[in-house]
């Protein structure tokens, strides 16, 4: 069973957001979550005081992924949830998340969960019985 572990947590990985210790990577992803709409790595770097490239570097050094990869994340899980308990159109999702059109919110979760908004929204629902 302890064999296990790593893969299952691996396996969880992508459908949850890292934690650490590092206190300005902490912030960082505060700032990122607060600010999904509009956040840049611009933004972001000036809100923990941090260049961008030094934001970069904590984040791959820290979290082990950089920090576009980390942005995707706490995007898509958001306009899941939306996705999965709202009537909300996809392009509201999309910019409720900080994503520029439906397309580009489709891509996305088309290749993080293989479906498309509506896909997902439909697997979501509650079937009768």
């Amino acid at each position: 069973m302890a064999a296990l572990l790593p893969e299952w947590l691996q396996a969880a990985a992508p459908w949850s957001l890292p934690v650490t210790q590092h206190a300005v990577v902490a912030a960082a992803m505060d700032f990122t979550q607060a600010h999904l709409i509009d956040v840049t790595p611009r933004k972001v770097a000036r809100a923990v005081a941090v260049s961008e490239r030094g934001l970069r570097r904590l984040f791959a050094a820290e979290v082990g992924i950089s920090f576009r990869v980390y942005l995707a994340r706490p995007r898509l899980l958001r306009a899941m949830t939306l996705l999965a308990t709202t009537n909300h159109s996809v392009l509201r999702v999309a910019s409720e998340v900080g994503y520029d059109s439906e397309t580009s919110l489709s891509r996305a979760l088309r290749a993080w969960t293989g479906s498309t908004p509506s896909e997902y929204r439909a697997h979501c629902k509650p079937t009768r019985s």
